[in-house]
């Protein structure tokens, strides 16, 4: 029998020995994984010798997970374990103290996976039912295991009581969480205490995550952050998050009606006459059903028929009108909190203490107080103590929300008593409280504003050059646009354009229904800006760059605060290993390019912004160093950000994670905005190079074909290059604005 390359390598590392050095062999012998390998050797000697099958179980199992000389030090200290015949009975607790239920129950997975190997199914089952004592693990999720490598799935009618957090991605409409159209798929992801690892229950299915791919019945922990990929269908990790909460929040079923206005859809609650499709959150699912035999529904740019299973992240359209479900789902599930207001209750405490009614973060070392009174029938509120300015936004709620001042609201100073009306709004530290009365809650949001929107920009230089020339773009909760273009056709100028660093001479922006440059100062501190070069500190770590940085952005937070956003923010960069690093120069090479460049954007995910505006961020980096930069990007529209992002030839990829496509000529014209599905497929459209277009997509090279098309050169007779374009940018400009 040939050897696996794991058995080849641990052999060259025998024989060169190669070993750890002292101090990770003192950190190993004192961690969970000796621990596990006791459990690895116990298990494999139940029927008194080591089978090969087991012997590459667990080589691999260690190969996947560690470093090569640390895999191959624990696969010996496996057989020194099996030369030592150990039993479960040889087990203290001082081997498993100090790791979590979920390391715990993942522990159970794998040594099921293990106990697979034997023959003997009555030891298999008294040997997990013993470890599962060991390791304290409740009876409902020792049968939750079993089931799992019985059947491949967990039923949903049971195990709600169990600490194990699941979502069943299947093929099966009504039995998955989360729905995909992949013939006999079946997946399982667990989260427990934060930590996550998955199992593929079918063999036909290609899953991965972590850039691992899956074998079936084989649980695989989730690197931090990691999406799940299944057959080239991504599932975000913050979306993880989302259908977890729906699921376990147990919310009711919620229904929107697309409805049909003259030259515009809007989406509401009620059905009208003039509605097209109904739109349904069930569960994790969401179910859109056609109202009108005239209603086409695409997802993904293909058309559907009947009732059409989608998630948050598939592209929807109903009579070619966008469908932003991300928004919705979040907006009703993630970013709410409902307060039911109690019968006979007679007070709410409005607070910064985690124990109040109504609970207002902001991570001062001075607790403030107050209260939400009923007296006689009515609601008053009286702001006690509070230090921060208090506002009750009434009539026309989002436009004194978004102003941010009270402008046409009442300011209420400390220890006063205000009347609360039916659907008043209170404003405090960032947080919304609409009050309804009828309804009976308070409904809690942090404020964010949900669309950003430029109309005919332009701006010239002092020398009367055209730098941007009638560009209006709009986006919204969760887009991220990539601004692309020949260099110098105006990328960086129209960025600062937006972010507010250049005033236009024509042209508006608007964030939500708010004159941006008039309201600037008030709308700033919700977005941020990160150029092309370093800001970063040398002679500081990782930590302190972003710690300092903190300190300088919240002088008020505290230490603890701090710490945690900081920590916080180094785990979204993935550069935890390497947090105690001095930044050094570019030169010294302690950071590549790519960490340096993740580092930068670090010190802006501090704020938390609403709207960020990155230049070049893949700037001189490898294609994979741009994957992890742009996949940062990603996971900040997922939770809701609006981006733009200048980005000089993006691969295929990259070009992917955008979901929609700003593409400037010369002169700062703009000769497309809209989604990166359609822009492709909109060059298409001109007959005359249709075939050109064609065969170059063959080679998946779809962003380098936009700009080539837009920049096609003339050919002479001959076949010859001209110094002339094919089509001008006023071609482009113009076709755009008519289309």
């Amino acid at each position: 029998m040939a050897m696996s390359v794991h058995t080849q390598k641990y052999l060259e590392y025998k024989q060169k020995g190669l070993k750890p050095d002292f101090q990770t062999i003192n950190n190993i012998e004192n961690s969970k994984l000796i621990f596990f390998t006791k459990l690895f050797a116990t298990v494999a000697l139940l029927d008194k010798e080591v089978t090969e099958e087991e012997h590459s179980y667990v080589l691999e199992f260690y190969w996947m997970n560690y470093p090569d000389n640390i895999a191959f030090y624990l696969f010996d200290r496996f057989h020194d374990y099996v030369n030592q015949k150990i039993t479960i009975k040889s087990f203290e607790h001082s081997d498993y103290a100090g790791i979590s239920y979920g390391e715990k129950f993942f522990i159970l997975l794998k040594i099921f996976e293990f106990l697979n190997l034997q023959t003997n199914e009555r030891l298999k089952l008294e040997t997990g039912k013993k470890i599962s004592e060991i390791l304290g693990i409740e009876i409902v999720d020792l049968e939750m295991a079993k089931e799992i490598y019985t059947t491949g799935f967990v039923p949903r009618s049971k195990h709600l009581d169990s600490k194990i957090k699941y979502l069943y991605v299947s093929d099966e409409k009504e039995a998955s969480d989360i729905y995909l159209p992949f013939q006999d798929l079946r997946a399982i992801l667990f989260n427990v205490d934060k930590f996550c690892f998955m199992i593929k229950a079918d063999a036909g299915s290609s899953v991965s995550t972590g850039n691992f791919s899956l074998k079936p019945m084989t649980a695989f922990s989730m690197p931090y952050g990691s999406n799940v990929i299944i057959n080239d269908y991504f599932i975000e990790s913050e979306d993880i998050k989302l259908y977890l909460k729906i699921k376990y929040s147990l919310y009711p079923d919620k229904e929107f009606f697309v409805n049909d206005m003259p030259d515009l859809i809007i989406l509401e609650k009620q059905k009208k006459g003039f509605s097209i499709a109904r739109i349904v959150f069930h569960g994790c699912k969401i179910i859109i059903t056609p109202l009108d035999r005239n209603t086409i529904i695409s997802v993904n740019e293909k058309d559907m028929e009947g009732d059409v299973f989608v998630n948050v992240n598939d592209f929807v359209k109903v009579n070619e009108s966008y469908i932003n479900l991300r928004k919705l789902k979040y907006q009703e599930f993630f970013d709410n909190e409902y307060i039911k207001l109690e019968r006979g209750k007679a007070e709410y405490v409005l607070s910064n203490r985690r124990s109040a009614d109504i609970y207002i973060s902001d991570s001062s070392e001075h607790t403030w107080e107050g209260r939400i009174i009923l007296k006689e029938g009515k609601y008053y509120l009286n702001t006690g103590n509070c230090y921060h300015p208090v506002w009750i936004i009434r009539d026309n709620a989002d436009t004194q929300i978004n102003r941010q001042t009270g402008i046409f609201g009442h300011s209420v100073k400390k220890e006063k008593r205000f009347k609360l009306r039916g659907n008043d709004i209170i404003f405090i530290q960032g947080n919304v409280l609409k009050f309804n009365l009828e309804g009976g809650l308070f409904e809690k949001t942090y404020f964010r504003y949900i669309t950003y929107r430029a109309e005919n920009l332009e701006y010239s230089f002092k020398d009367k050059t055209k730098a941007v020339d009638g560009v209006s773009c709009e986006i919204d909760h969760g887009d991220l646009v990539c601004i692309m273009g020949p260099s110098g056709s105006g990328k960086t100028t129209l960025l600062k354009i937006l972010c507010g660093m250049i005033k236009p001479q024509k042209g508006t922006i608007h964030a939500d229904n708010f004159d941006f440059f008039e309201y600037y100062e008030k709308i700033k501190r919700f977005i941020s800006y990160v150029p092309q070069d370093d800001v970063l500190f040398e002679n500081l770590t990782v930590y302190e760059n972003l710690y300092f940085n903190a300190k300088l952005r919240y002088p008020k937070l505290n230490e603890k605060s701090i710490s945690e956003r900081v920590l916080s923010v180094i785990k979204e960069i993935g550069l935890l290993p390497k947090r105690n690093f001095k930044v050094g120069t570019e030169s010294e090479r302690i950071l590549s390019g790519g960490e340096r460049k993740r580092l930068n954007i670090g010190l802006e995910l501090l704020s938390d912004s609403n709207i960020y505006f990155f230049d070049e961020p893949t700037s001189g980096l490898s294609s994979k160093d741009s994957e992890k930069v742009v996949e940062i990007l990603k996971k900040l529209a997922v939770k809701g950000k609006m981006i733009f992002a200048v980005i000089h030839q993006p691969g295929y990829k990259i070009f992917n994670k955008f979901n929609k496509a700003l593409v400037l000529d010369h002169g700062g014209k703009l000769a497309y905005y809209g989604s990166t599905y359609s822009a492709l497929q909109y060059f298409r459209q001109c007959s005359r190079y249709d075939s050109y277009i064609s065969d170059l997509s063959t080679k998946r090279d779809d962003p380098d074909v936009l700009l080539d098309t837009l920049e096609e050169p003339l050919r002479d007779v001959d076949g010859s290059v001209l110094p002339e374009r094919k089509f001008q940018p006023e071609f482009w400009q113009k076709r755009f604005f008519e289309h």
